[in-house]
């Protein structure tokens, strides 16, 4: 899964625009929120902050490529289900749409 994401740049632009946006008092929730769903242990992924280089999306996405090969798009969808990010899920769709 992690693969194939980091593999389409603008698939991974589109999701680290929508995922990056952490808000302190909103309900909106964030990239953080599936690092915790996928099991990824708070002192890991505080190390993913955004900084110049890299989106805390893409390098979600990087450990996840290396310390979970096994995840699959479905598996990100379920996880976006479970936050409530139906239009992180839309983005998922629209390029899987475009690839076909």
């Amino acid at each position: 899964m992690a693969k194939s994401l980091l593999d389409s740049l603008e698939l991974l632009e589109d999701l680290s625009r929508c995922l990056d946006q952490e808000y302190k008092y909103g309900h909106c929730k964030c990239w953080k929120h599936i690092a915790e769903f996928f099991g990824i242990p708070e002192e890991d992924y505080q190390s993913f902050k955004c900084n110049k280089v890299h989106s805390p999306t893409e390098l979600l996405f990087e450990f996840l490529k290396s310390d979970r090969p096994d995840i699959t798009v479905g598996t990100l969808k379920h996880g976006l289900t479970q936050i409530d990010r139906q239009d992180v899920i839309n983005i998922l769709l629209k390029h899987e749409t475009e690839c076909e």
